[in-house]
C-alpha cells in the first residue's frame, strides 16, 4: 500500500494545486476589475452632475458589477467541481487503505478499480 501512495499523489497533488491557482488568479482578477469599475464610476460622477447623468453611470456601474458576479459565480463552481473531484479521490484511496486491511478479494477488486481510474484520467488528459 505504500507504493499506491506514492503512485496516487499526483492524483490528490494536481487538482489541489489547480484549486490554489484559480483561488489566486480570482483575487487578483476580481479585485482590480472592481476596483477599476468603482473608479470609473466615481470619474464619471462629477460634483453637481446633472441627475441624468448620475443615473446614467450608476446604470453602468450596476451592469459591470453584475458581470463581474457572472464571472465569480463561472469560477466558484469550477473551483466546486475541483474541490468535489479532491474529495472523490481522496475517499478512493482510503476505501484502499481499508481493503489492504481486508481479505485479498477486496484488495484486487480495489487495484482494478485504482488502475480503470488512473487508465480514464490519462487518457482524458486530467493530470
Amino acid at each position: 500500500m505504500a507504493n499506491n501512495v506514492a503512485v496516487d499523489t499526483p492524483l490528490l497533488r494536481v487538482p489541489c494545486e489547480q484549486l490554489r491557482a484559480s483561488a489566486r488568479e480570482r483575487s487578483k482578477v476580481l479585485n482590480a476589475a472592481l476596483a477599476q469599475a468603482v473608479a470609473d464610476a466615481t470619474a464619471a460622477l462629477p460634483d453637481g452632475a446633472a441627475p441624468a447623468a448620475q443615473e446614467a453611470a450608476l446604470a453602468q456601474l450596476e451592469a459591470r458589477l453584475q458581470q463581474l458576479k457572472r464571472k465569480y459565480q463561472d469560477v466558484a463552481r469550477a473551483e466546486t467541481a475541483t474541490i468535489e473531484q479532491c474529495r472523490a479521490r481522496t475517499e478512493h484511496l482510503a476505501a484502499g487503505q481499508q481493503a489492504s486491511a481486508a481479505d485479498p478479494d477486496t484488495l484486487r477488486s480495489w487495484e482494478r478499480t485504482r488502475l480503470d481510474r488512473r487508465a480514464a484520467t490519462h487518457l482524458l488528459g486530467a493530470e
